[in-house]
C-alpha cells in the first residue's frame, strides 16, 4: 500500500527542482539598450545585477545600441550615433564605438570614445575590442587593445572584407 504523502513527493519532486536551479544562476550583469518608441535619441545602455535583477540604471546618455560586456566584466562596448535622432543602423559611417565602465564607483560615469567611426562592437577572449568600420562599399574590422583605464593603446585593421571576399562583386 502506497502512502499518499510519498506519492505526492514522487509526483511533485521534479517540479520543485527548478527552484533550486535559480540559486545556481551566474552572478554578474545584464546589459541592454532601451528607449522610447519613436524617439531614437532616447536609447541608452542599461545594466542590472543578476540573478536578483537589482541595481538597474542607465550607463550612457543617449542614442546608444549594441552593448557587449568585456570578458573581464569591467567594460561595456557599444555604438553611439554621431548625430542623435535616428541614425541608419546600416550606415557604419554614422556610428562611433564607445566603452563605459559597468561597475563600481565609475559605472556609467565617463563614456570613452574609441574611434571616430565604427559599429557592431564585439570583444575577443583576450580583451581586445573589435568593431566594423566602413571601407567604401565594403567594410573592415578594426582591432583595438585597451589599457586598464579604457584608453586605446593600439589600433589596427584586423580584416578587410574587400580582400577576404574578393570573389563577391557589389
Amino acid at each position: 500500500m502506497t502512502r499518499p504523502g510519498l506519492l505526492l513527493f514522487v509526483l511533485l519532486g521534479p517540479l520543485l527542482a527548478p527552484a533550486a536551479a535559480y540559486a545556481q544562476l551566474p552572478q554578474g550583469y545584464l546589459v541592454w539598450s532601451r528607449g522610447t518608441l519613436g524617439d531614437p535619441a532616447s536609447r541608452k545602455i542599461y545594466r542590472m545585477g543578476m540573478p536578483g535583477m537589482e541595481d538597474q540604471h542607465a550607463l550612457t546618455l543617449g542614442e546608444d545600441v549594441e552593448p557587449r560586456i568585456s570578458p573581464d566584466g569591467k567594460w561595456v562596448a557599444y555604438a553611439k550615433a554621431k548625430f542623435p535622432g535616428g541614425s541608419d543602423y546600416h550606415d557604419f559611417t554614422l556610428w562611433q564605438p564607445y566603452i563605459v565602465s559597468i561597475y563600481g564607483a565609475d559605472a556609467g560615469r565617463k563614456e570613452i570614445k574609441i574611434d571616430e567611426a565604427g559599429a557592431w562592437p564585439s570583444w575577443g577572449q583576450n580583451g581586445a575590442l573589435f568593431y566594423n568600420q566602413a571601407d567604401g562599399t565594403q567594410s573592415q574590422i578594426m582591432r583595438v587593445e585597451l589599457d586598464e583605464r579604457g584608453m586605446a593603446v593600439s589600433r589596427r585593421v584586423w580584416l578587410v572584407t574587400k580582400s577576404v571576399f574578393s570573389s563577391m562583386r557589389s
